[in-house]
């Protein structure tokens, strides 16, 4: 059986100079290579930048993420730093980055923005402005940024990346087979970077795991929604009768100040309305079913959420209509709709909705 043949680097200041092997080769703990990331985030493979990285976000109660980095398209990234001398590399690691991954997952953007700022510091977006000021990316919109940060949270649409200095072969066959085995939206990635030091000097060696397999993943994945895609998908899916009632409620928010917006789901389709005062509120989806955003109402201060839900209720039910009793988005369905009677309450509902949460 052949020898494995043994790598090592040299190094040289300047022609002529002696070749000698550097000073360091190793990191100096595992926080070393999280301040590194830290401070470059753009050597995280594949997210976009300009980007926010933070350190030490909590996902969930005592759980607390190496980096979070949230890009200016609103793409989120959770990244574990791990040696491979650290035991965890084994198999915890994998467990580490998937609970942090479900600790994000059905956030509020508020509730994400409250953790990244626990430590003090501006906000969210506040700190993107102030990366985009030194980046060329133009024409950034802060409301579409919230809306896409709120639909990758909703939707659990994550790239997970093991950042090591040496990859297992364990590591390796793991992230190939999540990457297969996972849904669109979730990408897993190994990160191997390996550090050398000479004096002032200091060289990373990056090698990428699992990107092939995640990008082609991602190639069948539906983005973003819009009116006429929309439309198509509500009539194949609910029918002529719920694409009727959804036009009639577009065309209402319409006249009432609202614009369109529409998700990025990869199954359903979502349209919501959007004032310019207000949260969300409800969201129409091409499954055929009207959904009362109680999640998105949450954040009010002074949102009393049983008395609400109870006059939301009372308004349908006089007229035979029933939310179902999902806690973050009761929904309807809208092929329940079948006369005038019935979709005139919709509207009227949706009016007091409005007006009470405005």
């Amino acid at each position: 059986m052949p020898e494995e043949a043994t790598v090592t680097v040299l190094l040289r200041k300047s022609a002529g100079g002696e070749w000698h092997e550097p000073a360091v080769t190793a990191y100096a703990n595992e926080a070393h290579l999280q301040r590194i990331l830290l401070c470059a985030p753009q050597l995280l493979p594949t997210v976009p930048t300009p980007a926010v990285a933070v350190a030490e976000v909590e996902t969930v109660e005592g759980c607390l993420a190496d980096i979070l980095c949230i890009s200016h398209d609103g793409s989120i990234t959770v990244c574990e730093c791990k040696l491979r001398r650290n035991h965890e590399i084994k198999r915890w690691v994998v467990g580490q980055l998937f609970a942090y991954a479900a600790g994000l997952w059905r956030l509020t953007y508020d509730d994400l923005d409250r953790r990244l700022t626990r430590s003090g510091g501006a906000s969210l977006e506040m700190r993107m402005s102030q990366q985009l000021e030194l980046s060329e990316v133009g024409n950034w919109d802060g409301i579409a940024f919230r809306e896409r940060v709120t639909a990758n949270l909703t939707e659990g649409r994550f790239r997970l990346i093991f950042a090591v200095d040496e990859i297992t072969e364990e590591l390796r066959r793991t992230v190939q087979f999540l990457n297969l085995r996972t849904a669109p939206g979730l990408s897993i990635l190994a990160l191997e970077m390996g550090y050398v030091q000479d004096d002032d000097v200091e060289i990373l060696v990056p090698n990428l795991y699992g990107a092939e397999i995640a990008n082609q993943k991602d190639h069948v994945e539906r983005g973003a929604w819009d009116r006429e895609s929309f439309l198509a998908a509500l009539q194949a899916q609910g029918g002529d009768r719920c694409l009727n009632v959804v036009q009639s409620i577009m065309e209402w928010a319409r006249q009432r100040g609202a614009e369109d917006r529409f998700g990025v789901g990869t199954k359903s389709g979502s349209w919501f309305p959007i004032w310019s005062s207000g949260p969300r509120r409800f969201s129409a989806w091409t499954d055929g079913t009207l959904s009362i955003d109680i999640w998105q109402l949450r954040k009010g201060d002074n949102f009393d959420e049983p008395a609400f839900l109870k006059q939301v209720r009372d308004r349908l039910g006089a007229v035979g209509l029933v939310l179902t009793t999902a806690k973050d988005s009761p929904a309807l369905q809208m092929s329940a709709i079948t006369d005038p009677a019935a979709q005139r309450a919709i509207l009227d509902t949706l009016e007091w909705i409005v007006a009470e949460t405005g």
